[in-house]
């Protein structure tokens, strides 16, 4: 079993790594979802190193996974919790195809939860995509379930249609 870390995303070096995994992951996985011209728009619009510092800025963390042996950056993941609110966002865990199934999905979710509940939360939600059938029923099986759907204009002529999934914190 390998050891699995989280590392904090901070200096200009830690968000080029972070949009080297999210390029590879999000080209390897969302062009038959989406589309690979919606793909690359979001890549280019959403997911710039400005944008990222002023998601950062804004109250969003973002973690470098690592799984060692034989898999440094493997993926990433983030969260939103702004002071006062009762839910935790799960805002994104992405894990390079050779390393998914090794529990990189499950560290992150244990990480969120314990930040969610340290700070006064009670549940966890997400978007995703209404086709993305194997984050879906990834999601299921941790025990979310759907509690809403929402689409959201994000520019360029695209949009994105997912469902709204959460998890009881037990609080």
């Amino acid at each position: 079993m390998p050891v699995i870390a989280e590392r904090p995303v901070i200096a200009d070096e830690d968000i080029e790594v972070l949009r080297g995994i999210n390029e590879v992951v999000q080209m390897g996985h969302f062009p038959p979802i989406i589309g690979e011209a919606q793909t690359r728009y979001m890549l280019d619009t959403l997911f710039t190193p400005e944008r990222i510092r002023k998601n950062m800025a804004d109250g969003e963390k973002f973690f470098i996974l690592d799984a060692m042996p034989g898999h440094k950056e493997a993926g990433y993941f983030s969260y939103i919790l702004k002071l006062g609110e009762s839910k935790i966002k799960l805002s994104r865990v992405f894990v390079k195809e050779a390393a998914r199934g090794i529990g990189l999905f499950n560290h992150a979710f244990n990480y969120i939860a314990r930040a969610g509940s340290e700070n006064g939360a009670h549940a966890m939600y997400l978007t995703v995509n209404r086709n993305n059938a194997p984050a879906i029923a990834a999601y299921e099986a941790k025990g979310f379930v759907k509690t809403g759907e929402a689409r959201f204009d994000i520019g360029g002529g695209f949009i994105m249609d997912d469902f709204i999934f959460e998890y009881n914190l037990g609080k």
